[in-house]
């Protein structure tokens, strides 16, 4: 079974009927959990904390933020796959280029589009959605009861500090650090390290990145400097005191999470709940209220053309304005192979300022 994007329409993709979510299938009670044999013991009551006045911010937006997917049943399959051509042809149109894609693990002769990745193994599909096409593509999933297994799953909640603090980083490591040693925390210590960002932002790290549950936060005010190639703000960047509480499950902690958001009424408030009690659980509380309404807010998305329009304008024309205000414009036009218009004026067209003679 083979799925591209490039086609007008998806090869070998059949009839799919709709089906709606079984109570029983396979044998297995218990809905998503009951197919994708997990248990349906509940997580258990959250101990929030309290939110200190000076912490109090404001909700900025509230997502799934990174999806990987295996997927053998072959109807889920074949309704998972198109999904995801669905959401690579709606980025290609915002300016994304396809280019292939493998996954270690058997899974060859993929593509991705932006955020959409899709390969295929022997008996298996594999996709991999990240930032603004997680939420999509998991209440697609949900919508059309599609049965798929986990292997990682990320949330996040921004949140909008009252003032710029490129210090919150540290100071908020201090107090995971002392709940740490408090000897209030049943199971497995954790680790926890803030990682300078050399003038990006600062992120503190509660565990490890290859264990099963993974947390961090970060400036992504700062992270935008990076990813902009500048120190001024970009149209899009999140403002000063932008700050990411972010989780990272992999393994069963992944599916868990996945059957908890799959069986919530409500997405956006089941997301916030469940990143609020993942850091609560090691010392830290959101500094949001327990009753706050996610807002509907789009998040920014850059494309491949975004991107590259943003290194052109950052690093390609400062050096290009130079060479003209030094007299080489006829020079300058030639090696962008546009040496027809050496005997048009066009500082006017490339510059903000005339050329100097």
């Amino acid at each position: 079974m083979r799925f591209a994007v490039v086609d007008e329409h998806p090869r070998d993709v059949g009839s799919v009927p709709s089906v709606s979510p079984p109570s029983n299938t396979g044998g297995n009670s218990g809905g998503i959990r009951g197919v994708l044999g997990l248990s349906n013991a509940s997580k258990g009551s959250i101990p929030y904390g309290r939110v200190l006045p000076q912490d109090r911010a404001d909700l900025g937006s509230v997502s799934t933020d990174y999806l990987r997917l295996t997927c053998d049943d072959p109807r889920s399959a074949q309704l998972l796959a198109l999904e995801c051509v669905a959401l690579a042809r709606e980025y290609r149109d915002r300016g994304d280029r396809e280019r292939p894609w493998r996954y270690v693990g058997g899974y060859e002769d993929g593509w991705s589009v932006g955020p959409i990745s899709y390969a295929e193994g022997r008996n298996s599909i594999l996709v991999q959605a990240s930032g603004v096409a997680s939420d999509p593509l998991f209440l697609a999933c949900k919508q059309n009861f599609i049965v798929a297994t986990p292997t990682r799953f990320d949330g996040q909640v921004t949140v909008q500090l009252p003032e710029d603090d490129p210090a919150y980083a540290r100071r908020m490591a201090r107090r995971v650090d002392r709940y740490r040693h408090s000897g209030k925390r049943e199971g497995y210590p954790f680790k926890v390290h803030v990682r300078d960002g050399m003038g990006d932002g600062d992120t503190l790290e509660i565990g490890s990145r290859g264990s099963d549950v993974y947390l961090r936060l970060y400036d992504k005010h700062r992270e935008g400097f990076k990813k902009t190639h500048s120190k001024q703000m970009q149209p899009g960047q999140f403002a000063p005191g932008a700050w990411r509480y972010e989780v990272e499950l992999k393994g069963r902690a992944a599916g868990e999470l996945y059957c908890r958001l799959f069986e919530a009424p409500e997405h956006s408030q089941a997301v916030l709940s469940e990143v609020r009690g993942m850091f609560s659980d090691h010392g830290l509380n959101l500094p949001v209220g327990t009753d706050t309404s996610p807002p509907i807010r789009e998040l920014h998305y850059r494309s491949d053309v975004d991107r590259t329009r943003a290194w052109l304008r950052s690093a390609v024309r400062p050096s290009i304005e130079q060479l003209i205000a030094d007299g080489y414009l006829a020079e300058v036009l030639s090696d962008l192979g546009l040496g027809e218009l050496a005997c048009v004026d066009v500082s006017q067209l490339l510059l903000t300022r005339p050329v100097q003679k």
